[in-house]
């Protein structure tokens, strides 16, 4: 047809014309379904709505025909296409064409079965198909179970198909009886009993285990079987199917009960287990204070003869023996303490409270009379033993006696004192005295000090002894007046002083000490003494007392001036003293600022070679010296200023005025290069030394580099909230940027009152070129739940039939109820009484919602109770059963039945009075089912009651 067209361009300019359009009918290549094939049918001509075009596809042996040949096609789907074309058009159409394998039914024989056989799984040649017949518990599975049928012969079928191709096959089956080979228990035996022949419900078979002795007929031996669990298997088989049972035959030992005879006991022994030929029995008789273990306690028992009985076995196998025990009175071995003794006492006979024992100890010197002799006997404690026999049991008892020694009190004499002695210690024959007398500065110790008195004879007394063993001793010690060594200090000497006579108060002592060359009249030669200190000794002696004196004599050695080189000198070296072999002269030369220190300052020198000048004296000893110290130039360790650095710059080589010196500090990863790398340093300043040598002269300055944090702007993730008028503030490691948001201040507080339900975009922005950012999402869960609810009060006064029903809009479900005195995960709950009760809402996210009270009020009337049930009369006439409030249900009836179901009583509206009490028939003892109907009621009231006569 022909068609007007416009086109418009997008400045609005349009332009108008006519096309015209030829169009050619489409050829129908839709294809003709001929269904779906068998592997097995013949070949077949495939057709289309337009003839003429071609057939491609897997099974295709004639693309001209449309030949489909299901023998040459895949077996599954196979897609066909028909391409036609007609007047320049063309068309295409495809179709998918099932082939079926032909199935094979042919069933696998799986044999004979015996009865108990577990189930199996049949096969055939090709799966899948349906099984059937008897035994057959799962068609799909072809499950052939043989404890599902009796024995005998079953047909077994099996279908298969694959498309419209099917095929069918059966087999016969046959279920033989399984033998039963259950053994008829004999029950337990003794040792000592017969043999005797074990039966099982099936005879022929094969029996096997211990005590087994012929195993075709079943004779079992307890003579032959062990003692306890025998276990005895039986085999049998019949038509190829066996079968097999086992049990336990217990075989007791015949016990033999012969006690052990544990002779006589005494009074005090210790508790004792008795035993007899077999353990395991029961103990008894007085004294026996553990059955089962045989204890016998002689301490529980009065001396005595006692007897004692054992019984043991198991069921018929038992055994009994009795002995005759007894127990002797022990003697009482307790001695009478005689108290302590002295060493010169006379001998004393000891006693005890049972006599005729044996005495035995240090000081005994009669066993049999006990006689303790202190002579004999230790100084200090002596530990006496008795021992006393008595009709077999013994006693034995101790006692320490004290032996105090007699003290001998004489003095050693320690002879004559000097006035300057040192204090002495006096002794005597016996320790532990008191000592008195003018100079005893230490009873306790006897202690004499001679500088305490003056020159002249002292008595000295000593008392020692305990109780009424004492001694006493006195010696006259005289103290000699000790000679003034004090020596003339005659000042000190130079080394090379003539020698010189020393003197000292007390004239005709020795001298010594280093420089003395005649030590009767104490010549001090000071060439022969030691430079410094000498010390020097005099001791002279009068009446047997030496006075002794020392003085120190110093000599002043000739002083060397020899002054130490210190070699070549930087102009930049630090000021330092220079030193002599003596020092404390005075120095002189070019770059000396401190004569007396001898300090030599290179920069007030200068660059060059300086004369130096020492001079010193000692006394009238003096020396001088001369040295020459060259001072040279020191180079420039000037650093190139740098930075600062972002913690992230790349690293850079830091450059001084002069090269090839070494750089150390805090970022530098070569000391050579100087390279400084900011993410190796720390934030903030870093000190940078350089030091570089030229010969002997070194120079060092220093730098810092300050290196900022490159902006960490991570915010602290937050949420997810529930909805509600708050803020929170947010958090960063680093303060100081910019915040962004809708419901964000610029010092980051978050307002979720404003920003409600959803997901809103908060960004922190650090500044400056260190600087950087960060963006989190914040959730908001909706939290404005509407909550409703509706209450069932209690339908009585006092009643537990209340029941209330939420329902929540809003928030997230599912949601969480929780209750403060009851219990629910529902939105529904019931049992509750009259009272107060809160609780909370949660949704899936948490958000809670809290109803403060919901009020349960309790019904106008009294709820029915039973409160003791019947109440069973003496007589036996009647019975009351008893219910209070019954006036509120005056249409109530009830009925009474007994455990079979038979009704006993029952009541209507018309009895009377309505006192709460109904009256029974007689019953006797047991338990009872009433029925409460309460007609104006949903529910009955059922219960149990029991009479007890």
């Amino acid at each position: 047809g022909t068609y007007n067209v416009t086109i418009t361009d997008l400045n609005g300019c349009t332009n108008t014309g006519n096309v015209v359009v030829t169009v050619n009918a489409t050829p129908d290549a839709t294809i003709t379904d001929p269904g779906d094939f068998c592997s097995t049918d013949v070949a077949f001509d495939l057709t289309a709505a337009t003839s003429g075009g071609t057939w491609t596809g897997d099974g295709i042996t004639d693309a001209t025909n449309g030949t489909f040949d299901p023998s040459a096609a895949s077996i599954g789907t196979n897609t066909i296409t028909y391409d036609v074309t007609s007047s320049g058009c063309s068309a295409s159409d495809q179709i998918d064409i099932e082939v079926f394998n032909t199935p094979d039914a042919s069933i696998t024989n799986p044999g004979d079965f015996c009865s108990d056989d577990v189930a199996v799984d049949l096969t055939a040649a090709t799966s899948g198909g349906t099984w059937s017949g008897t035994g057959i518990t799962d068609a799909t599975n072809g499950t052939f179970d043989p404890t599902s049928v009796t024995p005998g012969t079953y047909t077994i079928t099996y279908d298969v198909e694959s498309g419209s191709c099917t095929d069918s096959d059966q087999i016969d089956i046959t279920v033989n009886a399984t033998p039963d080979a259950t053994i008829t228990d004999p029950g337990d035996f003794c040792s000592t009993d017969a043999a005797l022949d074990l039966t099982a419900a099936t005879a022929g078979g094969i029996w096997s285990g211990t005590g087994i002795t012929n195993t075709t007929n079943g004779t079992f031996d307890p003579s032959t079987a062990n003692i306890g669990t025998n276990t005895i298997t039986y085999d049998v088989t019949s038509s190829g199917c066996s079968a097999s049972d086992q049990i336990d035959i217990e075989v007791f030992d015949t016990p033999d009960a012969s006690i052990t005879d544990p002779g006589d006991f005494c009074s005090d022994d210790a508790a004792m287990n008795l035993t007899a030929v077999t353990a395991g029995g029961t103990w008894s008789g007085t004294g026996i204070t553990d059955a089962t273990n045989g204890t016998f306690d002689p301490t529980s028992v009065t001396p005595g003869t006692y007897t004692i009985t054992y019984d043991v076995g198991t069921g018929s196998c038992t055994d009994s023996d009795q002995i005759d025990i007894t127990v002797n009175a022990t003697p009482d071995a307790t001695i009478t303490d005689p108290g302590d003794f002295c060493s010169t006492d006379a001998a004393f006979d000891l006693t005890a409270a049972t006599a005729g024992g044996t005495w035995s100890g240090t000081g005994i010197t009669n066993t049999t009379n006990g006689t303790f002799d202190p002579s004999t006997a230790s100084i200090g404690t002596n530990t006496i033993t008795y021992d006393v026999t008595s009709g077999g049991c013994s006693a034995s008892d101790q006692i320490d006696i004290e032996v105090f020694d007699t003290p001998d009190a004489s003095i050693t004499d320690p002879g004559d004192f000097c006035s300057n002695d040192a204090a002495m210690d006096l002794t005597a024959a016996s320790t532990g005295g008191t000592w008195s007398g003018t100079g005893i500065i230490d009873a306790t110790n006897g202690t004499f000090d001679p500088t305490s008195v003056t020159p002249g004879t002292y008595t000295i007394t000593y008392d020692v002894g305990t109780g009424s063993c004492t001694d006493s001793d006195q010696i006259d010690i005289t103290v000699n007046a000790t000679p003034d060594a004090t020596i003339t200090n005659p000042g000190d000497f130079c080394s090379d002083d003539a020698a010189f006579d020393l003197t000292a108060a007390t004239a005709g002592g020795t001298w010594s000490g280093t420089g003395i060359t005649d030590v009767t009249n104490g010549t001090f030669d000071p060439s022969t003494a030691n430079i410094g200190a000498n010390n020097i000794t005099y001791e002279v002696t009068i009446s047997g007392c030496t006075g002794t004196d020392n003085i120190t004599i110093n000599i002043a050695e000739t002083p060397d001036a020899t002054i130490t080189d210190p070699g070549i000198i930087c102009i930049t070296d630090a000021v330092f003293n220079l030193d002599a072999v003596t020092s404390g002269g005075l120095w002189a030369g070019d770059g000396i600022t401190d004569n007396s220190a001898g300090t030599f300052d290179p920069s007030v020198a200068g660059v060059g070679v300086h004369l130096i000048t020492y001079q010193v004296n000692n006394g009238s000893c003096d020396d001088s010296d001369q040295i020459n110290i060259e001072v040279i130039d020191t180079p420039d360790a000037s650093i190139t200023s740098v930075g600062p650095f972002c913690q992230n710059d790349p690293a850079v080589n830091l450059e001084a005025a002069t090269p090839g010196g070494t750089w150390t500090g805090t970022g530098i990863t070569d000391e050579n290069s100087g390279t400084f790398n900011p993410s190796q340093a720390n934030i903030g300043d870093n000190v940078i030394t350089y030091t570089v040598s030229i010969g002997a002269c070194s120079a060092s300055s220093q730098t810092t580099i300050q290196v900022l944090e490159s902006g960490d702007a991570s915010i602290t993730p937050v949420g997810p909230f529930c909805y509600d008028e708050f803020t929170v503030q947010l958090e960063v490691d680093n303060y100081g940027g910019n915040w962004e948001g809708a419901h964000v201040d610029n010092n980051g507080l978050f307002n979720v009152g404003t920003a409600r339900a959803g997901t809103h975009t908060v960004v922190y922005t650090i500044s400056g070129v260190c600087g950087g950012s960060d963006t989190i999402n914040i959730v908001v869960y909706p939290a404005n739940f509407v909550v409703e609810y509706s209450i069932q009060n209690p339908s009585c006064f006092g009643g537990d039939n209340a029941s209330v029903e939420f329902a929540v809009l809003g928030g997230t479900p599912p949601y969480t109820y929780s209750w403060s005195t009851a219990s629910s995960d529902t939105s529904y709950i019931d049992g509750l009484t009259a009272g107060v009760y809160q609780f909370t809402i949660s949704d899936v996210n948490g958000c809670e919602v809290n109803v403060e009270t919901i009020n349960m009020f309790d019904g106008s009337r009294d709820c029915l109770r039973i409160p003791n049930a019947f109440t069973p009369n003496d007589d036996g006439i009647n019975d009351n059963f008893i219910i209070e409030n019954l006036e509120f249900y005056p249409d109530s009836w009830l009925q009474i039945f007994n455990r079979w179901g038979q009704l006993l009583f029952e009541a209507g509206p018309n009895e009377e009075p309505w006192d709460g009490t109904y009256n029974g028939n007689p019953v006797p003892t047991g338990s009872y089912i009433y029925v409460l109907s309460l007609q104006s009621e949903l529910d009955d009231v059922v219960g149990i009651v029991t009479i007890v006569r």
